[in-house]
């Protein structure tokens, strides 16, 4: 497999956004009265919430207390620092910027008095205190959300993104490191059912065989003998429909193909593996079907016509309902149903009652449901299980949607924003969709004419070892798209201290580097809208190390890992 770096991502790949344009539209503030609310109780200011520049501000000793944040003033020096657990966050009064612990983060406003209160930029104030921050234009009102680790998700079919974690993709050819900024070209990623499982990548090949490779290994094994339609891993079993099969009945193997059984002889639509329970959407009548592979016996749930579903962690079905009368007539959506397999109870859902579901997502303890796609652009929302509101996220989605973790990844429907003729797939965070996307392969390379380069004496390398260290790191940079390089330099004795903890705890200690072969030099960079996928935006960071191994004193030097 090639590996591309920085600009020749930028000549190669047009899948991502290109910084500046704002795909999805955020909802104007209606009217002068902003409604901010904690877990949908609202706080209450003697300094009401206002608009400066299109950012909501708020005052920062109300906030923070709210978040269990212990907040003091320093008259003298302007600085207001609020402290939780050891963490702490400081802004100065006047400026554009703010410190996090060690990170110097610029704001997208600067720092105001108004009325004796510090008024600071809500969202960049909670989210840097972990929060979530959802914004309702409908109803003016930002929702702070405690932050929800749990991002549980059902495996699924059809999917055309496949994550490990929230480092690595594959997509549209490409397997896409989002940190360093790199791809490599992956031809089984081409395919429309990706999942990532137990370190396998599962992909269908050219003539429809599931097929599975070792992330690890780069090892290809074929899993099935025939042709699959809708596969799904779960549970330690691979679960298809076979592809000419007209009867679309729903098939279960082990891992490695045997073991093939007949699980559902009803044709399958879409479908949730949850322990010994199978639930899915009958292909022809669309009724949602509970089956037990412990009985045999197959239960309704939904008896009217089904859209769409997933399952919970806590084993709850969520489902979009609706009313079908015939080809020429419209879906009538009737909201969201829930059914607790726990208990055998439905739930009411009156919250949602008029949401048009046509696909829907549990992500831990969150659902997202999607309006149809083929009445024109759709939209996305985000609700709130617990308190029972719901925040439109996004706006001009063409097709299906795809969320996994963190990210939501869509084509705009925007006929404008298409590149060479193809339509771009964007990425953006379940939490601030409205904002620049997370990740972009499209975007200007690292900048490093700024950078000041330092060099102390050495000991163990001569001044071209240095020299070709630093070239290497300065090619490298290039990847870190809207990013500026301002200093770069080696200096021994720090280097030395980096290299034992990386030999003993690192890398180093299973990867078979020797310690004269490894050199670590040191910069700080700053970046702007729409950085590299796990750097925060309009931030500098600082004592930023860069690990370099080569194979013998002769070799050129490699990057092995780059961070803190």
């Amino acid at each position: 497999m090639k590996k591309w770096f920085g600009s020749t991502v930028v000549l190669a790949m047009c899948l991502f956004f290109v910084g500046g344009i704002v795909p999805a539209k955020a909802a104007e503030p209606a009217g002068d009265t902003i409604q901010v609310k904690l877990e949908n109780e609202a706080i209450s200011f003697d300094v009401p919430p206002m608009l400066m520049e299109n950012r909501t501000m708020v005052p920062l000793r109300k906030v923070m207390e709210a978040l269990d944040y212990e907040v003091s003033w320093d008259e003298e020096k302007q600085l207001v620092t609020a402290v939780k657990d050891g963490a702490h966050v400081k802004v100065d009064v006047g400026a554009a910027r703010a410190y996090l612990g060690n990170v110097t983060a610029q704001l997208p406003v600067p720092v105001q008095m108004v009325q004796d209160r510090t008024m600071v930029p809500l969202r960049f104030i909670a989210a840097a205190a972990g929060y979530d921050v959802l914004w309702d234009g409908d109803s003016n009102t930002v929702y702070i959300e405690k932050p929800n680790p749990d991002r549980t998700q059902a495996p699924r079919q059809y999917q055309k993104i496949a994550m490990l974690g929230t480092a690595m993709m594959w997509t549209d050819g490409k397997k896409i490191s989002m940190e360093q900024g790199i791809y490599e070209e992956e031809p089984h990623a081409y395919t429309n059912s990706l999942q990532v499982e137990d370190g396998f990548l599962y992909y269908r090949d050219s003539a429809f065989y599931l097929c599975r490779e070792n992330i690890q290994t780069g090892e290809e094994q074929q899993v099935t003998a025939i042709p699959v339609g809708a596969a799904t891993v779960a549970d330690g079993h691979v679960y298809y429909s076979k592809q000419n099969d007209r009867t679309h009945c729903l098939y279960r193997a082990n891992l490695d193909g045997s073991g093939e059984t007949l699980v559902i002889e009803s044709p399958c639509g879409d479908y949730r593996v949850m322990g010994d329970k199978i639930y899915y959407i009958h292909m022809h009548n669309s009724k949602l079907l509970e089956y037990s592979m412990e009985t045999g016996e197959t239960k309704t749930i939904y008896d009217g016509y089904t859209t769409c579903l997933d399952i919970s962690s806590d084993q709850k079905i969520y489902y979009g309902m609706s009313e079908y009368k015939n080809e020429r007539t419209p879906l009538r959506y009737l909201g969201i149903g829930c059914y607790d397999s726990k208990t055998a109870v439905y739930e009411p859902m009156e919250a949602y009652r008029s949401a048009r579901a046509a696909e829907l997502w549990i992500v831990g303890s969150r659902l997202f449901y999607q309006t149809p796609p083929e009445e024109g652009p759709a939209d996305l929302y985000r609700c709130n299980l617990q308190h029972g509101y719901q925040v439109k996220l996004l706006s001009g989605i063409s097709g299906l949607a795809e969320i996994h973790g963190n990210y939501i990844f869509y084509y705009p429907a925007d006929e404008s924003l298409r590149q060479d003729g193809r339509q771009p797939l964007y990425i953006t965070d379940i939490c601030a969709p409205e904002t620049a996307p997370l990740f972009s392969l499209i975007r200007a390379a690292g900048n490093t004419e700024q950078a000041t380069l330092t060099v102390s004496a050495s000991e163990k390398f001569s001044a071209e070892e240095i020299q070709a260290a630093i070239n290497t790191v300065l090619e490298s940079f290039k990847g870190f798209g809207n990013c500026t390089l301002t200093e770069l330099w080696y200096k021994e004795e720090q280097s030395n201290r980096v290299i034992e903890s990386y030999m003993q705890t690192g890398r180093g200690a299973y990867n078979g580097a020797q310690p004269e072969n490894v050199i670590v030099l040191f910069s700080h960079f700053n970046t702007a809208d729409n950085a590299p996928g796990g750097l925060s935006s309009n931030m500098r960071y600082t004592d930023w190390n860069w690990i370099l191994v080569r194979e013998s004193k002769d070799a050129p030097w490699q990057l092995d890992d780059c961070g803190y």
